[in-house]
């Protein structure tokens, strides 16, 4: 991974440009696109979207589900306490079953609240006015703001997801500066959510429409799905100016054998592979080095991880693996050891001077400033066109962030 100097990804972000609410229709939001190779920016809306995207392309979506984690809690001492839920603490890699599972759970978690230690018990004092006989959640361990936390609940046969859905709340990001509202957990949601497991949106999918989905299939694209489930991790600033000691955040991905034979089949066919957002590239980027480390003796029945480094370490003998290689390599390993879906983790940073494997065309939302995300950005249009999008985004009114508007990124 070579040298990078973050300050060179900086920019001046008004708090006013920070949009705090979501537009009342979705499809109305402003689409700059931004073809890399011709060094051309157009204003559209999002939904001149189907006209722009080419017969020959492929579309690809995230359908995560946010579910509403964060959760207003009580210590015995009359203190507040507040639990944001980031993952399920135990075996299972599956959020489903996580979600479905009856009382009692371990979850790991971030808290906020004044000195809280083990054995302490947080309460809902709400719970029964809001049809909850008792939840509460013991924690067991602490190390600074993350916690791991047995939660209970009564009556003890009901589903954690109905639980969270009477007791939740929206997990707003921390830039967007107010409480949620009842509205956000329809907004803050794609229309094509299907499974729970995200303590944030996959937010370019927020302007998506299902009359926008039936018109780009009615024109004959392909529409796939896949899941990342997007954690609070993708929120954290690179802390240091050297941002090779940052630790990139790990997130559960969940891909079908179908799914990857249809990523095979365009590929072959030459069609153009559209990204719905940056979790949506980075889990279609992992296949990828996913297929390199099959290559290399790697077997999927164990726990599959993308660490941050190998796209770098691998480099050297990747270079003689194409993409449609990679995933034809991943079929076949798929198909021997009888899996119908990849379960996994990522942690793939993509940097500038990475090299993008399958993604054409990127839908994505305006980023805060030296993050993880204005890198990939970067990356994926290369050199400085980057800050000629957000100069360019900035000087024209759109607004930013999750609940902003959006860009389609071209490197055709």
């Amino acid at each position: 991974m070579k040298k990078i100097d973050l300050s060179k990804y900086d920019y001046e972000l008004p708090k006013e440009r920070i949009a705090q609410y979501p537009l009342a229709d979705r499809s109305q939001s402003k689409l700059l696109v931004a073809s890399a190779k011709e060094r051309s920016i157009k204003h559209l809306k999002f939904n001149d979207l189907v006209e722009l995207l080419p017969l020959s392309s492929h579309l690809f979506i995230n359908v995560t589900k946010v579910i509403p984690a964060r959760l207003n809690l009580m210590k015995k001492t009359g203190g507040r306490a507040e639990l944001l839920l980031l993952e399920p603490f135990s075996e299972c890699k599956d959020y489903e079953v996580a979600m479905r599972a009856c009382s009692p759970l371990v979850w790991r978690c971030i808290v906020g609240g004044r000195r809280i230690k083990p054995c302490d018990v947080l309460t809902d004092p709400n719970a029964i006015d809001s049809g909850v006989e008792s939840f509460k959640a013991e924690i067991i361990e602490v190390n600074n703001k993350e916690v791991i936390v047995e939660i209970s609940w009564k009556p003890w046969q009901v589903a954690f997801a109905e639980i969270l859905s009477k007791l939740g709340r929206t997990p707003l990001p921390p830039y967007i500066c107010r409480e949620a509202i009842e509205s956000d957990r329809t907004s803050y949601q794609t229309v094509y959510s299907k499974y729970d497991g995200s303590v944030a949106a996959p937010t370019a999918g927020l302007h998506f429409t299902r009359k926008i989905l039936s018109q780009i299939e009615a024109k004959g694209i392909n529409i796939s799905e896949l899941t990342l489930h997007v954690g609070a991790g993708t929120f954290l600033p690179i802390a240091n100016d050297n941002f090779q000691k940052h630790v990139m955040h790990s997130e559960l991905f969940s891909v079908t054998l179908d799914m990857v034979q249809s990523l095979y089949n365009s590929l072959v066919e030459r069609k153009k592979i559209v990204a719905t957002g940056t979790t949506t590239m980075r889990t279609l980027e992992s296949l990828y080095w996913l297929g390199v480390k099959v290559w290399n003796g790697y077997k999927l029945t164990g726990d599959v991880l993308i660490n941050q480094s190998e796209p770098y370490s691998l480099k050297s003998r990747s270079s003689l693996l194409s993409p449609i290689s990679a995933v034809n390599i991943l079929l076949a390993e798929m198909r021997k050891s009888n899996l119908g879906k990849i379960i996994g983790k990522t942690q793939l940073f993509i940097v500038p001077g990475y090299e993008i494997k399958f993604v054409d065309a990127l839908i994505t939302n305006y980023h805060v400033p030296k993050s993880t995300l204005i890198l990939l950005v970067a990356a994926f249009l290369g050199g400085d066109f980057w800050k000629e999008v957000y100069r360019e985004a900035l000087d024209n009114g759109y607004r930013f962030l999750s609940y902003g508007d959006a860009s389609l990124l071209l490197r055709f």
